[in-house]
């Protein structure tokens, strides 16, 4: 489904804007039924729930990294 991969990356790379239905509908030009259903058929899920899902994952993601930098600057192998 490369037409759905692409929309998947759309949202991955634009996580940061004011995503919705209706935008993204409008960026690929289909209508919001559609990608409902597509999202449900490659997804099991809806597009508001997986939009949340991969913006709490990366929020995960940044939190794990600042940990670890956190940690790097109590090691002894942080420079003095």
């Amino acid at each position: 489904p490369a037409f759905f991969n692409s929309i998947e990356q759309y949202l991955e790379q634009n996580l940061s804007e004011p995503l919705s239905l209706q935008s993204v509908c409008s960026v690929f030009g289909i209508s919001q039924t559609y990608l409902s259903r597509l999202f449900r058929k490659y997804k099991n899920m809806s597009f508001n729930e997986y939009l949340t899902a991969i913006r709490i994952e990366v929020l995960g993601l940044l939190g794990a990294v600042r940990y670890a930098g956190a940690l790097f600057e109590r090691s002894e192998f942080a420079p003095a």
